[in-house]
C-alpha cells in the first residue's frame, strides 16, 4: 500500500510528521517510512530541544558582546588618535534597565561616539543607507546597529526596537531623523517617546559637539543630560503625554548643545 506520510528529518535523529516527533530504529540509516519509524512522544523531546535552543541562543550572544567589545576598543583607539573629546555627565547614565538615548546628529561618526563613551552596549537604530558604505558598515555593525526604513512604516525595525528594550537593553535614536547640515538642532520626531511610553523606558538625552570637525581638529563633547523617566507604561498613553516627553527631550539636548 502507498505510504503517504511525510517526514522531515531533524537533528539527533528526530523527525517530524505532522506535528508528531518520530525517531529512527536503526540510528545509522533507513528512509523516511513507517517501517523504519516509531512514535514517540513529543513533550518527551521538548525540554531537550528547548535546552539546546537556548544553548545556542546564550553562545550567539556572547559571540556579540566580545565582537561589540572589540569594536568598541577599535573605534576608541581610532577617536584618541584621530581627535581630542570630552564626555561629561556620566552620572547620569543608567546602570542597568531598559533605556532610549536620544542625541542630535551632525555626522556619522555619531553612532561610534556614543558607542564608544557609554559603558553598556548600545544597539543604534540607523538608515539603511549606512549599511551600503564600504567599511564603515562593517563598523556600525560590529557595533550592534539595525537598520530602518525611512520615510515608511518599517515593522522589522520597530519589532527589532521593542526587543531590545523589553530584554533591559539601550536603544540609540538620533530623532532628527537626519544629520543637520549646520549643525543647529532640528525638530525631533516622536518614535523615541513612543518607545520609551510603550516600555517603560528611561529617555536619556545625549548632546553631540564637533564630531564634524574630527579631521579639522575638533574637540569632540558629549554630553549625557538628564534622565527623563516614565511614570506609565503601555498601552495608556496619550498623544499629549508623547508630545511632552519629545518637547522635554528636545529642550534638554538644545540645553546642553547652548
Amino acid at each position: 500500500m502507498k505510504n503517504n506520510m511525510r517526514v522531515f528529518v531533524c537533528s539527533k535523529g528526530l523527525a517530524r510528521e505532522r506535528g508528531t516527533l518520530v525517531k529512527p530504529k536503526n540510528e545509522k540509516g533507513g528512509f523516511p517510512g513507517n517501517a523504519f519509524y516509531k512514535r514517540v512522544r513529543k513533550d518527551k523531546y521538548r525540554p531537550l530541544i528547548a535546552n539546546n535552543a537556548s544553548r545556542w541562543q546564550s553562545y550567539f550572544r556572547r559571540i556579540h558582546q566580545l565582537f561589540y567589545q572589540f569594536a568598541k576598543f577599535v573605534c576608541y583607539l581610532f577617536l584618541r588618535f584621530i581627535c581630542r573629546w570630552e564626555v561629561r555627565g556620566r552620572e547620569n547614565i543608567p546602570a542597568e534597565g531598559p533605556v532610549v538615548i536620544v542625541a542630535n546628529h551632525v555626522s556619522y561618526l555619531d553612532p561610534v561616539v556614543v558607542g564608544v563613551a557609554f559603558p553598556r552596549m548600545v544597539r543604534f537604530m540607523a538608515k539603511e543607507e549606512l549599511f551600503h558604505i564600504p567599511i564603515f558598515k562593517y563598523i556600525i555593525r560590529g557595533l550592534q546597529a539595525f537598520p530602518v526604513r525611512r520615510g515608511e512604516s518599517d515593522r522589522a525595525a520597530l519589532k527589532t526596537a521593542l526587543q531590545i528594550l523589553h530584554q533591559g537593553q539601550v536603544l540609540g535614536i538620533f530623532p532628527e531623523g537626519t544629520r543637520s547640515p549646520d549643525g543647529r538642532l532640528l525638530p525631533f520626531q516622536a518614535g523615541a517617546a513612543v518607545l520609551a511610553l510603550k516600555t517603560g523606558a528611561v529617555l536619556l538625552p545625549v548632546a553631540i559637539k564637533d564630531t564634524d570637525r574630527v579631521f579639522r581638529g575638533g574637540h569632540i563633547k558629549i554630553t549625557f543630560g538628564r534622565p527623563l523617566k516614565i511614570t506609565t507604561s503601555g498601552r495608556n498613553y496619550t498623544p499629549q503625554q508623547v508630545q511632552d516627553l519629545t518637547s522635554a527631550a528636545y529642550q534638554e539636548v538644545k540645553k546642553m548643545l547652548a
